[in-house]
């Protein structure tokens, strides 16, 4: 945890604070003393969902942002391109 938000290369190399694998989101909470914490794609959804229910907002909404970050965040949705560095994955339409 940090007191600053992770950039997007930065939050790629913490584990996430639930389960340990990549991180990909991060979120902060006043209960941590408002420190960052990195979160992976499925710990995200479970989280946003587990809030949607707090809130009493429609469970379908916790449906879409599942689909949409796992959408976003699969593998097969990305293509190569080339960089000084060789090759990386980047985002369809990026």
């Amino acid at each position: 945890m940090r007191n600053k938000p992770y950039t997007e290369t930065g939050i790629s190399r913490v584990p996430c604070q639930k389960c340990g694998k990549p991180s990909k989101h991060q979120w902060q909470i006043c209960a941590t003393g408002n420190q960052w914490s990195g979160v992976c794609v499925e710990c995200d959804i479970a989280l946003n969902k587990l809030v949607l229910e707090f809130m009493g907002l429609p469970k379908y909404l916790g449906s879409i942002y599942a689909a949409t970050q796992r959408t976003l965040h699969n593998p097969r949705n990305s293509k190569k391109s080339k960089t000084s560095r060789g090759l990386h994955l980047t985002q369809k339409g990026t």
